[in-house]
């Protein structure tokens, strides 16, 4: 399992943040887009960046279970990966895991009623 809260503002967002955010955290531990001195094909404004790093990296290391029945539903079993994401990123998020080879996933919503966070089921 594979539990997650990188970084994920968007680049535009950044000046935009508060001072309380942005004078206590460093601006590589809010942005979620790779910085000019990395390189990746993944890097897109999106704030996406390191969800697409981490399923394309940790999809091939986690077992899928052996067959349908043991599979069970959402509700007994685990999940793979567990990702926190921006209030305004619930669409991008679900476009961006369709494009990998998950079974399923489920996203929850805030107390603001904004989705914010999603299991991911091989």
């Amino acid at each position: 399992m594979v539990i997650a809260n990188p970084p994920y503002i968007k680049p535009q967002q950044y000046a935009k943040l508060s001072p309380e955010v942005k004078d206590w955290e460093d601006k590589q531990a809010l942005v979620g887009t790779y910085h000019k001195n990395q390189k990746s094909e993944r890097k897109r404004p999106d704030g996406l960046d390191f969800y697409r790093e981490i399923l394309s990296r940790a999809l091939p290391f986690l077992k899928q279970p052996e067959d349908e029945e043991s599979r069970g539903s959402i509700e007994q079993r685990l999940p793979a990966l567990v990702f926190e994401f921006g209030a305004d990123q619930g669409k991008a998020m679900t476009r961006l895991i369709t494009r990998y080879p998950v079974g399923q996933y489920q996203l929850h919503k805030d107390l603001s009623n904004k989705d914010r966070w999603v299991e991911i089921f091989l």
